[in-house]
């Protein structure tokens, strides 16, 4: 992997310059790269790998095997000494993170050190104290206990603007690893060049290999590729609302709602290759969202309870995956009451009255 040299404070070497997966640094798909300019003169900086949408799927396969695996036996306390120690080596390495701040963010170099990089190591501590303070509840209630237990997400993605950037990941960074997620970052291709830096940190903290995978490219590609991935369970943004909207939009598995139907008070079955945060997005008060693979008797048997209980006695609808189509057409409740589905396929439509 190449190395490059660049004249900031005390002339600080950039060693790594590929895409950090499995904490391994390895060139993109067909060698691809982008040019990284000066922030002060506009001329060339240095040359970095630009990941592909086949390296996307790269770090999140990697980063469901580090879940299904390593990361998955690391306890919480553990989780937060990992957070502390990336926080040691941030503040042991400040300049170096300062001055390539500096020079392709175009972030002065007393700001980098005096106010983000003190912000960084703060909230790494602030989550590792939470680490092992994440719990459930348990509740007393007539027909039994009733407990919640709390569980990663699973494969998170943060993409991360040029002008704060080693901030802004390590507010991303923080709350996802606390809670036992795996996070893919992206960075951005104006100012890449501290996560290069923050990568050898990560791998010298003791993480394990796929849980904080980084790729530098456009955003238009590994970012899009990111917000479409069906491997992706949340994905973090912070940039102008235009971007937001087209992540929005992509995290929707759609490229256009029907706005007559959300008027009509209906919600269409999502198509068959659409993620659960397509169906978030449409999720709304008394709505219950349905898969295939349901246990359909248990599952009935608690929706029909608690809509009874909540007094939902008018039209409601419920989201099916598209796939299953054997549902059962009435129930009889008690109290008299009963419910009737009517489904209409081939306009992807379910309606159920109590």
């Amino acid at each position: 992997m190449s190395e490059i040299e660049l004249i900031g404070f005390e002339g600080r070497p950039v060693r790594n310059t590929g895409l950090f997966i499995n904490n391994e640094f390895q060139l993109a798909t067909e060698g691809s790269q982008l040019e990284v300019e000066n922030s002060t003169t506009g001329s060339a900086l240095a040359s970095v790998s630009a990941a592909q949408r086949e390296d996307v799927d790269t770090a999140v396969s990697a980063a469901k095997s580090a879940l299904q695996g390593p990361w998955a036996t690391v306890t919480p306390a553990r989780r937060g000494q990992l957070l502390n120690r990336l926080a040691d080596l941030i503040e042991q390495d400040a300049d170096d993170l300062a001055s390539l701040e500096a020079l392709d963010a175009g972030v002065l170099f007393g700001e980098s050190k005096g106010f983000h990089i003190p912000q960084a190591t703060e909230t790494l501590r602030h989550f590792a104290g939470w680490a092992d303070k994440i719990a459930g509840q348990l509740l007393s209630i007539p027909q039994g206990d009733a407990y919640t237990r709390r569980e990663p997400l699973g494969v998170c993605a943060a993409v991360v603007p040029w002008n704060a950037p080693l901030m802004i990941v390590i507010w991303k960074l923080a709350p996802a690893i606390a809670g036992g997620n795996a996070l893919i970052i992206k960075t951005p291709e104006l100012a890449p060049l501290y996560a290069q830096k923050l990568a050898s940190l990560i791998k010298e903290a003791g993480f394990p290999p796929g849980v904080l995978p980084i790729l530098c490219s456009y955003g238009s590609v590994s970012g899009q590729a990111l917000a479409e991935h069906g491997g992706i369970k949340k994905i973090a943004f912070t940039g102008g609302a235009p971007v937001g909207r087209e992540i929005l939009r992509a995290a929707a598995g759609v490229s256009d709602w029907n706005k007559d139907e959300f008027a009509n008070d209906t919600w269409s079955i999502p198509p068959p290759n659409a993620t659960t945060k397509y169906l978030s997005v449409l999720q709304r008060p008394h709505g219950n969202v349905f898969f295939a693979s349901a246990d359909w008797s248990d599952g009935w048997c608690g929706w029909i309870d608690g809509a009874v209980q909540s007094g939902m006695q008018t039209a409601r609808q419920v989201i099916l995956e598209q796939r299953k189509v054997a549902v059962v057409k009435k129930k009889v409740l008690p109290k008299g009451l009963s419910i009737d589905l009517s489904i209409d396929l081939s306009k992807g439509i379910v309606r159920c009255t109590i």
